[in-house]
């Protein structure tokens, strides 16, 4: 497992955790989650960007979820699949360095490793959307009609 997709994962648990929980303290928590994790010294910088980053943008990710995913609100949608969106739209949006597609392959296995049946498809298609819709990937080409 690649660090940037170990870190990729213990992201996604502590966004998972922080929301059940609604900690006062976020920074507390963070540190609270580091030190029962233990992860590398060099998947903390990566972690903490995407945890934090997710966590200060959160009303951006969430409006651009909310156009992409036709039929369902997010307060709707597992919670597990909600924080992979919301950790993977983050890094659509504002981690430049990184590809989308990277991104988007990385929420797939993370999808498939902890959400539903369907989870990694539904994760696929929004999240192409959203890439999609802010320039990161070209729009696909139209049919042609025969």
């Amino acid at each position: 497992m690649s660090s940037r997709h170990r870190a990729r994962t213990l992201a996604l648990q502590a966004l998972y955790g922080m929301e059940l929980k609604a900690p006062r303290d976020v920074e507390a928590e963070l540190a609270k989650f580091l030190d029962h994790f233990h992860p590398d010294e060099g998947l903390r910088p990566f972690f903490l960007a995407l945890v934090r980053g997710t966590l200060a943008n959160r009303g951006e990710i969430d409006a651009a979820l909310e156009r992409c995913s036709q039929n369902w609100k997010l307060e709707r949608m597992p919670a597990v699949d909600r924080n992979l969106l919301r950790l993977a739209c983050y890094e659509i949006l504002h981690e430049a360095d990184v590809p989308p597609e990277v991104t988007i392959t990385e929420a797939v296995d993370l999808a498939k490793r902890f959400g539903g049946a369907e989870t990694p498809g539904f994760v696929n298609a929004i999240l192409d959307r959203v890439a999609r819709e802010c320039g990161r990937l070209a729009e696909k080409p139209a049919a042609h009609a025969r």
